[in-house]
């Protein structure tokens, strides 16, 4: 399996402010309980990435040419 990054509040951070659709600056201006919920939908996107990853070390690549046939 690829090596992933860890799971530090930053990545976390980068990957709400992406799901959010918005800017670093605009996400500093963003009510706490908006970020909290942004937030833990990004863990929750890397942590099944993750899961996904550790059960598909192709990366679901053998499934996709396997539905291709």
């Amino acid at each position: 399996m690829n090596a992933l990054p860890d799971l530090t509040p930053a990545l976390v951070n980068f990957v709400a402010i992406r799901l959010a659709e918005t800017t670093a600056k605009d996400w500093k201006e963003m009510p706490a309980e908006t970020k909290k919920a942004h937030r833990a939908k990004a863990r929750r996107l890397l942590t099944a990435e993750r899961k996904f990853l550790e059960k598909h070390p192709d990366g679901g690549a053998a499934g996709a040419a396997a539905s291709e046939a």
